[in-house]
């Protein structure tokens, strides 16, 4: 069973060249199942240091806390890794990907 992780970006929900670009590519590879991540419609906060300090710590000795700001990063790895195939849609401003696609160094 194919699954694709398709990941949009544009802050355009109607009119979206790339959006548009992604259901084409999406019916190309006709995944058997698909998993919707909208960072528009369903943002992921950044990481805060809660999650940071169970990043760095055993999972048995995290507080509730800890573990709550962990579970959306469990999660989306989780998807990550259970995909077969990953779409990732965004628009180019300025030559440069928008603000809602996150870079960062670690």
């Amino acid at each position: 069973m194919a699954i694709l992780l398709r990941i949009d970006s544009s802050s355009r929900l109607e009119g979206s060249f790339s959006r548009r670009l992604g259901d084409e590519v999406a019916k190309r590879l006709n995944a058997d199942r698909t998993i919707l991540r909208d960072l528009v419609t369903d943002p992921v906060p950044h990481i805060d240091a809660a999650a940071i300090s169970a990043f760095f710590s055993a999972p048995s000795g995290n507080s509730e806390n800890e573990r709550v700001a962990t579970a959306l990063s469990d999660q989306l790895l989780g998807e990550i890794m259970a995909a077969d195939d990953i779409i990732i849609t965004t628009p180019m401003c300025i030559f440069r990907p928008i603000v809602t696609i996150h870079f960062g160094r670690t």
